[in-house]
């Protein structure tokens, strides 16, 4: 009794089959699997368009691996008028081949006639229609590719409004039209219909969604495209465009336009790593709600019966000037306001502040307080430099995996937004000189958010800091502590006094 079959134990009698002996190793060896793409493209184009579909260029490393390969381009009718590249170079060392993939070095060669011909700038292998190899200048030449399949590497539909991950996943999976096609793992599959066209089909229902039509025959759908629906996805309708991404790329990683993968910290940091350099498009940190009212202050996140008390700190940057007949102090200082706004949320947000700055245009189109110094001179006040960055404080959001945008985002809450203004100002004192100059003299700045009602936003005592790192030794004065209270007035908005 048992499952076991052993051919050292029991007889077995042959009919009608054909015997073939392997060895060992080779049994014991990973399955291979390969694709080739019949376009015309040069070396590095060639492994460029292995690594959008995750794989790498294929190098056998057997005789019948090798003439799998080669009996796969006759029978699919592939690369008529083209050669192919194998994934074999000898660029690391001069006369020593090695696999792309593993960098193992290739012993067993099917080097055609006179091949190789020891020649310097021939450090890359094309396959002939016999199946020997010739060595070829990387540069130059031009040929058909055969890509390693990615077993465990999904390309991945965004877009589609799938309600599961594994329904956007595809894999390459054998030809239609002497072209590689895309199977999907739940019914949907992704094939060349037409010359220039491509077809999204739902096999369950056997109905075409959506067609592609791109400007080169040796395109493939990846990357960002804009898919012509004859049937109705998401919210939009027949005949409408929709937009769907193809690629390998998966939740930590950015998707360039192309359908390349680059990781999601190099999204906008002012220098290209897509080779397209679209990580540099649509840079924006900030993404409003519909129905946004920028006249509006946000609520207090802690109490939503308060009105918002943002954080203020003073830094003082320097005394200018202290004039006791005019009873006036001329400074430079910088305030900075943090509040949470959560109506908002934020895109690809670096842990450097300074990293997510925003644009003017993105400053206009929000609600931020204004300042004004009631006692300052003259009612004249210099702002030197205003600049406002996002600082984040908690983790993104679960990456939606229908996105084609792939970009990270942050809620409201999970960040403050942060105002820094640069002034010098002149603000005018009362000091008592009876005792001048053997004296201590006091003089305040007086700060309030401009037009808006201390019901709604107001400063507090609690949230307001100084800081002065200077000399505090000047050539007639020496600057003592800094100390902030809440302005007893009857004003409607409310007023701040940070006291020297």
């Amino acid at each position: 009794m048992g499952d076991i079959l052993s051919t050292d134990n029991d007889d077995l009698e042959l009919i009608n089959v054909d015997e073939e002996g392997i060895s060992l190793e080779e049994i014991c060896s990973k399955k291979e699997h390969f694709n080739i793409f019949p376009e015309a493209r040069t070396f590095d184009e060639s492994r460029r368009m292995c690594h959008l579909v995750g794989s790498e260029m294929y190098g056998p490393m057997t005789q019948k691996r090798n003439l799998e390969v080669n009996s796969t381009l006759w029978n699919e009718e592939m690369c008529k008028k083209e050669l192919l590249w194998i994934g074999v170079t000898d660029l690391q060392e001069e006369g020593v081949w090695r696999r792309l993939r593993d960098n193992q070095v290739v012993t067993d060669i099917f080097w055609g006639p006179g091949q190789p011909d020891e020649s310097r700038v021939e450090n890359c292998i094309i396959m002939g229609w016999t199946s020997s190899w010739n060595d070829y200048p990387c540069k130059k030449q031009v040929a058909c590719v055969v890509c390693e399949e990615a077993i465990d590497v999904p390309l991945y539909l965004r877009g589609a409004c799938r309600e599961l991950l594994t329904e956007t996943m595809f894999e390459v999976l054998g030809y239609f039209s002497s072209k590689p096609f895309f199977h999907g793992f739940y019914g949907y599959m992704i094939l060349k219909s037409e010359e220039k066209q491509w077809s999204l089909i739902d096999t369950v229902f056997n109905i075409t969604i959506a067609t592609l039509a791109l400007a080169s025959d040796a395109q493939y759908p990846l990357g960002r495209q804009f898919w012509f629906l004859l049937t109705p996805v998401c919210d939009k309708g027949k005949g409408s465009l929709l937009e769907l991404s193809l690629s390998i790329c998966t939740s930590d990683q950015y998707m360039c336009n192309n359908g390349q993968c680059i990781d999601i910290g190099d999204r906008c940091d002012a220098k290209d790593d897509c080779n397209d350099g679209t990580d540099e498009d649509n840079c924006s940190v900030l993404q409003l709600p519909d129905g946004y009212r920028k006249f509006k202050p946000p609520k207090n996140v802690e109490d939503p019966n308060e009105p918002l008390q943002p954080f203020m700190k003073f830094v003082f940057l320097r005394f200018l000037k202290i004039e006791d007949v005019q009873q006036a102090i001329t400074l430079e200082f910088i305030v900075s306001l943090e509040w949470i706004d959560t109506r908002l949320k934020f895109l690809n947000l670096r842990e450097d502040m300074n990293a997510n700055e925003l644009s003017d245009n993105e400053v206009n189109s929000i609600w931020y307080p204004k300042l004004e110094f009631p006692n300052v001179k003259d009612g004249v006040i210099k702002s030197i430099k205003e600049n406002f960055f996002v600082d984040r404080k908690n983790s993104s959001l679960p990456n939606d995996f229908n996105n084609v945008n792939m970009e990270t985002v942050y809620e409201g809450a999970a960040a403050r937004v942060i105002k820094q203004q640069h002034y010098s100002g002149s603000f005018v004192c009362a000091f008592d000189v009876f005792y001048y100059p053997f004296d201590v003299q006091q003089c305040s700045v007086l700060v309030q958010v401009s037009s808006i009602s201390k019901k709604l936003v107001s400063l507090t005592k609690s949230r307001t800091e100084t800081e002065y790192n200077q000399n505090s030794e000047l050539s007639t004065y020496i600057i003592s502590d800094f100390f902030v209270k809440e302005a007893n007035t009857t004003s409607r908005e409310s007023i701040m006094e940070v006291r020297e």
